[in-house]
């Protein structure tokens, strides 16, 4: 729209329409002007998400945009084609709580001068930083060479679309979303962000905040998520600070020690910060859900539970680890749990939580609850398609709505308030992903089987509920 466009375009982006609708001549006319920028050299930036993340959370990869890049590259290899991954977060996004308006279902509104005039008004507001990390490259030739050495031949024709290559984008694409998430930078928000939205009450005593972020970030220090992660340095007590210019963060005052808590909006507005980093400790949060409800655990007990949630969770996180190296994972998170004495190996070799009474068990109990929501939509989908029955064909897109409605209905009656614990798409995911585990497989008339050996994954997902949210979903889906 005026004067935006015009803006945009002499800064070198061009248009490309959401759908191709078939338009052979279009899809034609862009494959061309795509192929013309990438011979000449110059470098194009897009995003391979295909939309704004509504929840924080990176969405699951659009495959146009790196396809064409890749048929320029079989049409004329003479300059190599280099993926960059860039991660981009905030303190504060300006169109923040429209995005939640939006995932809750209300219409996107179309952009307009009006609402750029509009805007004016919000830049008198504080929005701290924005951050940029860059990830590790993706050298598309080497990697050719390597996976598919007879692609010069097999590609000669630039219509051809041998088996392996749509997979090989695949791979392309979420190893580009795993690198971004690699690369994530934490700000002083996110860090309270994850402490606070992971208590019940969104409340906490000063002294407790503050213990409870240090015991996190010094977790993130001493096992970190990956080389290329910048975590904010300082202390709890300037992480606060920080925290308070940016989010609207209530203080009671009390001669005891001062309370921070969250009113209902803003606590919702502080899941797209959490989510931007939740991925950075959803190992270490797995691992502390389990002892929830579990004094003790025996050390194969806590890797056979974790090892069959995990590829869950890296479908959803694009978490960095392949599933064969799980136990090598648990273990070293196990040990940086040891070294914040947010667990302790007895003699016998079991792992133990803390005393009740201690703040290391409130430490480690609210980061448990940090996947707390995560574990629930995989407990609510379990427990629908046990309903099916094993082998039992069923509706896809009937699935879903009903997933959807279900999370809806438990949010209300458990007071939870995060619009992406009922987010359609991740359920849409979670079907995705049970059938690259075989777990679930097509059948025909484009409807879907389950396999038996879900009922194991939707016990221990179960184990993992509180006995209020576990009651509901057994509830709901008898």
């Amino acid at each position: 729209f005026w004067p935006v466009g015009p803006i945009l375009r002499r800064g070198g982006a061009f248009f490309l329409r959401r759908s191709f609708g078939g338009n052979r001549l279009y899809a034609a006319v862009f494959n061309e002007y795509m192929h013309y920028l990438l011979s000449k050299g110059h470098s194009m930036e897009f995003f391979i998400e295909g939309g704004r993340s509504r929840t924080g959370r990176l969405l699951h990869p659009k495959l146009g945009m790196l396809s064409m890049v890749m048929q320029s590259f079989f049409r004329d290899s003479h300059k190599p084609i280099v993926f960059v991954p860039v991660y981009v977060g905030y303190d504060k996004v300006m169109e923040i709580r429209s995005l939640q308006s939006e995932l809750r279902g209300k219409q996107k509104r179309k952009e307009s001068v009006g609402q750029l005039v509009k805007a004016r008004r919000a830049l008198k507001a504080s929005f701290g930083k924005a951050y940029v990390g860059f990830g590790e490259p993706i050298h598309l030739l080497p990697k050719l060479d390597a996976e598919q050495p007879q692609w010069r031949e097999e590609m000669k024709d630039p219509d051809a679309k041998p088996k392996w290559l749509h997979p090989f984008v695949t791979d392309i694409a979420e190893t580009t979303l795993t690198r971004i998430n690699n690369t994530a930078v934490v700000s002083p928000l996110a860090i309270f962000a994850l402490v606070i939205l992971s208590c019940q009450q969104k409340a906490l005593a000063e002294d407790e905040l503050l213990y409870m972020m240090g015991k996190l970030i010094a977790a993130m220090r001493a096992a970190p998520y990956s080389r290329d992660v910048s975590l904010p340095a300082g202390t709890p007590v300037d992480f606060l600070a920080h925290a308070r210019k940016v989010a609207k963060i209530d203080v009671f005052e009390h001669p005891a020690g001062n309370v921070y808590h969250l009113g209902e909006a803003e606590a919702m507005v502080l899941t797209y910060y959490r989510n931007n980093v939740l991925h950075l400790i959803a190992m270490p949060a797995l691992i502390a859900s389990f002892f929830q409800h579990n004094e003790s655990m025996r050390e194969d007990e806590l890797i056979s539970g974790c090892s069959m949630l995990y590829p869950f969770l890296k479908g959803e996180f694009f978490l960095r680890w392949d599933a064969a190296d799980t136990a090598k994972v648990i273990l070293g998170v196990v040990d940086s749990l040891i070294g914040q004495n947010l667990l302790t190996r007895a003699p016998d070799g079991a792992l133990r939580r803390p005393e009740v009474t201690s703040k290391d068990f409130s430490s480690l109990k609210t980061l448990g609850r940090a996947l707390g929501h995560t574990l629930e939509r995989y407990a609510i989908s379990t427990a629908l398609l046990a309903q099916h029955g094993d082998e039992v064909p069923f509706d896809r897109k009937e699935f879903e709505t009903r997933c959807h409605l279900m999370a809806q209905r438990i949010s209300i009656l458990n007071g939870i308030n995060e619009p992406e614990f009922f987010d359609k798409n991740l359920f849409k995911n979670f079907l995705d992903q049970l059938k690259a585990m075989g777990l679930a497989a097509d059948h025909e008339d484009g409807k879907i089987v389950v396999k038996p050996r879900l009922r194991e994954v939707a016990e221990h997902s179960m184990n993992l509920l509180s006995g209020d949210i576990r009651q509901s979903i057994q509830r709901l889906g008898g």
